[in-house]
This record gives structure tokens, sequence and C-alpha cells, in this order.
């Protein structure tokens, strides 16, 4: 859990680099032993810059990998990723999504 909210500093710290002021999607992405892939994202009702947020839906979205909703064969991690989508800087709230992204392998 320690990794996430890492990983959540990291995008927050790159988005700001970036010029960008806010996120309105979060995207986790888990890598198993096997190699296979899968993604979840949750989009929320308005743009935020709160890291907090964005720890509190990327905790949503991974804890079912943990268990048997979304790995039910309970395979091993060998890497996370966490992302933010549909960005927002000050002067334009339209755009879209970045490379973002901070991982863990």
């Amino acid at each position: 859990m320690e990794h996430l909210k890492a990983m959540g500093q990291d995008v927050m710290a790159r988005l700001s680099g970036a010029g960008y002021s806010s996120f309105r999607t979060v995207v986790v992405t888990v890598r198993f032993a096997d190699f296979e892939t899968k993604s979840r994202s949750h989009t929320l009702p308005r743009p935020t810059n709160s890291l907090k947020d964005l720890e509190i839906e990327a905790m949503k979205l991974f804890l079912p990998f943990l268990d048997r909703r979304e790995n039910p064969q309970l395979k091993l991690i060998r890497l996370i990723g966490v992302r933010v989508e549909k960005l927002g800087r000050e002067e334009s709230p339209n755009s879209g999504a970045l490379p973002i992204a901070g991982k863990v392998n």
C-alpha cells in the first residue's frame, strides 16, 4: 500500500511539472506473474488536484486484485501502475491524456 502512495505522489509531481492542475480519471494497471495485464479506471464527477483523492481512488481500484474479485486464481502481482487522464489546466479545463504515470516493478 505504501507503493501506491509513493506512485500517487510521483504522479501528482509529474502532473504539476507538466503544467496541469487537475485530473478526472484514475487508472490502475496490474500485471500478474504470468504477464497477464488488467487495467481498471474510474472517472470522478468533477476535476480534482487532491493527492488524497488520487490515493483513495487508486486504492479502491487496486484492492479487488488482492482477492478473488479481480484475481480469481490469486496470481502473484509483478507490476502495478497508476496514471491519471482527462487532465486540466488552469486556463483550459479541456485536455486529453498524457503519459503521466508511476510504476513499481
